[in-house]
Order: C-alpha cells, then sequence, then structure tokens
C-alpha cells in the first residue's frame, strides 16, 4: 500500500468501517484514499457509486431514443435507479411503488433528523477568536434540501449544481446515503411514525393496567441546584398548583410532568410516568455501528420512563411491574444499571455510556413490541438535564455527535468548524482531546436549552 499525505482521523476510521459511503470531505479526498488499494472499502465503495451513475446514464441514453415524455422518463429512470439502489434487481410494479413511497419517506427522515441536529447547536460560535453565524454556515443548499427526488440528488452528488460546489456535492451525497440507511430500518420496522403508534398503545396499556384511576395529574417540578458543585440537585419540591409562577434561574430548574399513582400493596407508589418513541433509529445506529444484520442489535421502539421521589418507592415499584407487566416468563433482557447496587454504566457496550447518569433499566416484551423500561429518582432525572458533567444526558448525546454525525454532515475542511472528535475521561467529567473550547460553547448551549426545556 501506498502511504497519504492525509490519512484517516480516527473518528473516520470507525465510521468507514460500517458506513463506507458517509466518508467525509470531497470525492477528491475519497479517491485518493481509495488508491490505498483496490481492496479497500472505499474503493469498493467508489466503484460502486460508479457503477450506479453509469445504469443510470445508460437508461438516460436508452430513453433518449425513444422520445418519451418527460415524465415517463422520469418514471423509468427512478425504476432503474429502484432496481439498482435499493437492491430489488427486476422486481415487479407494486415492489416498485411500495419501496418508492418508502424511500421518499426516507429521504424526509433525513431531512428531520438535520432539523433535529441544528437545534443541538447554538446560533453563533467563537471559531479562533471570530464569532461566525453557526447555523447559516452549517445550512446545507436549498437545492439540496428541498430535493425528494434520488435522480436529481444524483445528479447534484455528480456535478455540484449550476455553481460546481463541492459543499452541493457533498451534501446531496451524503443525503443519498443518509436516505439509503434510513429506508433500511423504515423496512425493519422502524418508521417513526409506526413507532409513534406503538409508543401509544405501550402507553394506554400501562396506564390502564398499572395505575389507579383517577390518579393522574399534571404537577411542576421545582428543583434547587448546586452552582458549587456541578450544579448537582440537592432539594426539590413537586407541586400541582400550576399557577404558581417560579422565577427561573441559573441555580433552579424547573419542569412539568404526569404523576401517577401505582396501585397495590399497602399503598399506591406516586410515580412520574413519561413514554416516547425512539428518534431517529437510524442515526443511533451510526452512533453505535450497528449496520445491516446488526440492525437487530436495536429492538426497542419505544422508550419508556419511571421516576420516584425515593429509593423505597423504586425498589417497591420495580416488584409491582414485574407481577403485573412485566410477569411472563422471558419477557425481559438486557438488565443494566447504575444505582449503588450495581457497578458499571447504563450501557456497558458504549464506551460513552456514564456510570454518573444514575438509573436501572431492561427490555420488555410487551403486547408484541419491545419497549426499553428506566427507572430513576427525581433528583436523576433532574441531574440528567441539569448537572454539568457526566450525569447530563444531553451532553452524552452531544458528544457521541461530536464524534460521529457532526463531522461527517459538517466536515471541517468544507465548513472550518473544527469539531471535538476524540475525549477522555478527566474525573468526572469526559472532555476533549483538542478543540476544547469549541466542545465547550456547544455543551453550554446544551446544558443552557435543557434547563429551560
Amino acid at each position: 500500500m501506498r502511504r497519504i499525505s492525509r490519512p484517516l482521523e480516527p473518528f473516520e476510521e470507525r465510521i468507514v468501517k460500517k458506513f463506507p459511503g458517509l466518508m467525509p470531505g470531497s470525492i477528491f479526498r475519497l479517491a485518493r484514499i481509495g488508491r490505498l488499494s483496490s481492496h479497500s472499502t472505499i474503493y469498493g465503495e467508489l466503484h460502486r457509486w460508479r457503477k450506479l451513475q453509469n445504469a443510470l446514464d445508460t437508461e438516460a441514453e436508452e430513453l433518449a431514443l425513444l422520445k418519451l415524455d418527460a415524465r415517463k422518463r422520469r418514471r423509468l429512470m427512478q425504476r432503474a435507479l429502484h432496481d439498482f439502489y435499493l437492491d430489488m434487481y427486476g422486481g415487479d410494479e407494486g415492489d416498485f411503488k411500495r419501496n418508492y413511497l418508502t424511500l421518499r419517506d426516507a429521504v424526509r427522515d433525513v431531512e428531520e433528523m438535520y432539523g433535529m441536529l441544528i437545534g443541538y447547536l447554538p446560533c453563533e460560535l467563537l471559531v479562533d477568536g471570530i464569532t461566525i453565524d453557526l447555523h447559516d454556515r452549517l445550512r446545507r443548499p436549498d437545492e439540496v434540501r428541498t430535493e425528494y427526488d434520488p435522480i436529481r440528488l444524483i445528479m447534484l452528488a455528480r456535478t455540484g449544481g449550476p455553481r460546481k460546489s463541492p459543499w452541493v456535492r457533498h451534501c446531496a451525497r451524503i443525503k443519498l446515503y443518509l436516505a439509503q440507511l434510513f429506508y433500511e430500518y423504515r423496512n425493519e420496522g422502524f418508521a417513526p411514525e409506526d413507532m409513534a403508534k406503538e409508543t401509544a398503545q405501550v402507553q394506554r396499556k400501562i396506564i390502564d393496567r398499572l395505575f389507579a384511576r383517577g390518579s393522574h395529574k399534571r404537577v411542576r417540578v421545582v428543583a434547587d441546584l448546586d452552582p458549587t458543585h456541578s450544579y448537582e440537585c440537592v432539594d426539590y419540591r413537586i407541586t400541582d398548583d400550576l399557577s404558581q409562577g417560579f422565577e427561573m434561574r441559573d441555580d433552579r430548574y424547573v419542569m412539568e410532568a404526569e404523576r401517577f399513582e401505582i396501585r397495590g400493596g399497602k399503598r399506591n407508589i406516586e410515580v412520574l410516568f413519561s413514554t416516547r418513541p425512539k428518534e431517529f433509529v437510524a442515526l443511533k445506529g451510526i452512533v453505535k455501528g450497528i449496520r445491516l444484520p446488526q440492525l437487530a442489535n436495536i429492538g426497542d421502539r419505544v422508550a419508556a420512563r419511571f421516576v420516584f421521589k425515593d429509593r423505597s418507592d423504586l425498589d417497591d415499584a420495580v416488584e409491582r411491574i414485574r407481577d403485573v407487566i412485566a410477569s411472563r416468563p422471558g419477557c425481559v433482557s438486557n438488565q443494566d444499571s447504575t444505582l449503588e447496587f450495581q457497578n458499571g454504566s447504563l450501557d456497558p457496550d458504549n464506551p460513552s455510556s456514564s456510570p454518573n447518569f444514575k438509573a436501572m433499566k431492561y427490555n420488555l416484551q410487551y403486547i408484541g413490541i419491545v419497549a426499553e423500561l428506566q427507572f430513576m429518582s427525581v433528583k436523576g432525572q433532574v441531574d440528567a438535564r441539569c448537572r454539568r458533567d457526566d450525569a447530563n444526558d444531553g451532553c452524552y448525546k452531544l458528544r457521541q455527535y461530536c464524534q460521529s454525525i457532526l463531522p461527517i454532515s459538517f466536515p471541517p475542511q468544507l465548513t472550518g468548524i473544527p469539531w471535538p472528535t476524540q475525549f477522555r475521561k478527566e474525573s468526572d467529567r469526559t472532555v476533549p482531546t483538542e478543540h476544547a473550547d469549541i466542545y465547550e460553547q456547544l455543551a453550554q448551549y446544551k446544558l443552557g436549552n435543557g434547563k429551560a426545556a
């Protein structure tokens, strides 16, 4: 193998092993890296793209000779793309129509994912002493952002549009690859709209079977934070008087929640209960390196969280939940905990997971749906939103995105944003090994955003 002047960064090596089409940078850099070996993954990925483009070019030339109207030509080109790109190879018209709609929905999923990512980032960022408009700098070209036709996206990825822009080429190529990835996850049952319906099913069933009738109340949690100790939650109170206002301060966190009572035993147990569908499961696959047959590793579509005032309530509730909604043998798996009776992180297979995030969880197969059940204290939930160390769940996700999707979607060589991609443990915090000033700005924005939620 020949050596090149710009080898892959560590995060690039990690990503490219599972997702070679997400390799960041210009097509020229891809080609230069691809010349390392004719057997390399990158070389093969370039070869596959060329085969796809040649197949579409051949189809376009043949259709031009038939003198069909533009709409018919477009439809036949889309059919050729689906036969090649989505691994159908001669599927019937019904297959094409179904897969065409699925891919269109997958492209929409990609746009929604980008909207979520931008919401994670501040509007302004100080880079090398210069304040830049970050949202404007990372704004993807309108011709890519508003395009839902894969044929046109492929043309933009090849030409860069009328301006022959490397940024247009990059954004179109990444959008195409992400759309294919989201398409695969949709076919595996991870369509967002389906998971939302499943979440509503699980929520209704748990409320009907577990909670005392008439016990539901909307409440407000007001927590006091200690600025001298990473803004740890030191005290809190729960009130159902929502008319009472509370001034938002740096040392106070306010959130609203749904309170229920778990029935059974000598007394009912108060719990703050919530459910949500897992968001952008394909993005989780990128972060955790889950690809192709390993899609099965992401089994849970629904997250249900039970939050208790104290540890005794949590212990009693776990027993009742086991008796009521987790009573069938063989219906649970993957139990992990960071509570005091078990050491380690909540996700032992994930190096970014921290033991400072205090909770217990397991997966439950319930009414034919796999859900992740989480158990934690009110203090633990407040710390997950507010603490400025590894207990903070938002900063945990931010670190994951800095090591994966952000430098891929917005590569430094095209945007000028030096994303922190490598981290090390330092006391109770995971800190970047470089570009610490950038990460601190991103983290402070996320912390402020979380506390205001």
